[in-house]
């Protein structure tokens, strides 16, 4: 049995209006699919109730309701509504994962909003000093998981390049069963052609030394190509606003026929399953399933124990013992 807490109410929702009705009979469409499933359905429970019961359906074992009546509009300040709105219902879904009613989550709301509560509520990892957001590229070759598309750039260091490629291996293996991903670093060049930039350069020494024949396969720099054809990686880390900057452009490519960017992002080094479901109110059902495989996959816990040996790096590099 997987418990999954979801935020019905997205970012398009206005006040006092219904829950579109495409976002619920796409979650009943996942109860429907997968026997083992319970919903935890966040948002305004009256309106709630009186939907599913338009739809032939009571809360039970299988479908209970949490009362989330506040939401956080896409013009809200992110951080600022969800630290001070705690009905929120991005809030109640995460804080639902974290005191273990649910064993993922899952949002409709601005990504921002999810990603905040999921640090707020749920917290940082030990290892980890900042949540990234990982999408993935329908390539021709294969899926490659991209990270971080956070939008956020500045501060950007080796040893958190070091953590995104660490956290989206363990997402890699979780959601597509690999053994060892492939990582790569999104760069202007390979080799000696990686240019002058000192990030990328320092960048690229530090993730080939987590390469120890356990953890991911370290494959160097790799270039833009490789996210769109996947030949060369599973996994391509960046800073938060190049990976931003890429995924739009992806998003653009894919109406002229180019790879397709899964609408699901997945918020990776935090203390539980956070999947942000997309503006689209058809996906909500795939997101459900995705959080709910990633849950039973344990990625939190196998994203836990990855990151023990990059703690244990930190510690000996600082002269301390494990």
């Amino acid at each position: 049995m997987t418990r999954v807490a979801v935020d019905v109410l997205g970012d398009d929702r206005e006040p006092d209006a219904p829950v579109p009705g495409e976002v619920l009979d796409g979650l009943l469409g996942a109860l429907d699919d997968d026997g083992d499933l319970r919903l935890v359905i966040v948002g305004p429970a009256a309106v709630l109730a009186d939907a599913l019961a338009d739809r032939g359906v009571a809360p039970g074992d299988r479908v209970r309701l949490a009362d989330g009546p506040e939401f956080v509009g896409a013009f809200d300040d992110p951080a600022r509504a969800v630290r001070a709105r705690r009905r929120a219902s991005v809030r109640v879904a995460a804080r639902l994962v974290r005191d273990g009613a649910a064993d993922a989550c899952v949002s409709r709301g601005p990504v921002d909003a999810v990603v905040t509560a999921a640090i707020f509520v749920l917290g940082l990892i030990p290892g980890a000093t900042r949540a990234a957001v990982a999408r993935v590229v329908s390539a021709p070759a294969g899926p490659v998981v991209l990270l971080d598309t956070g939008g956020r750039g500045d501060d950007t260091t080796p040893d958190l390049l070091g953590q995104f490629a660490l956290a989206g291996s363990a997402y890699a293996v979780a959601r597509y069963g690999l053994s060892r991903p492939r990582v790569g670093l999104l760069s202007t060049g390979t080799g000696e052609s990686v240019g002058g930039d000192v990030l990328r350069r320092s960048g690229t020494v530090f993730l080939a030394g987590l390469d120890t024949g356990s953890d991911p396969t370290f494959v160097g720099p790799v270039t833009a190509d490789a996210v769109a054809l996947g030949r060369v990686a599973d996994v391509i880390v960046t800073d938060g606003f190049t990976g931003s900057v890429v995924a739009a452009a992806l998003r653009g490519a894919a109406v002229a026929g180019g790879p397709a960017l899964a609408p699901d992002r997945v918020v990776l080094g935090v203390g539980g399953v956070m999947v942000h479901a997309g503006s689209e109110r058809a996906a909500t059902g795939p997101a459900v399933a995705l959080a709910a495989a990633l849950a039973a996959g344990d990625l939190g816990g196998a994203t836990r124990s990855t990151m023990d040996g990059l703690v244990a790096r930190r510690r000996s590099r600082a002269g301390l013992s494990s």
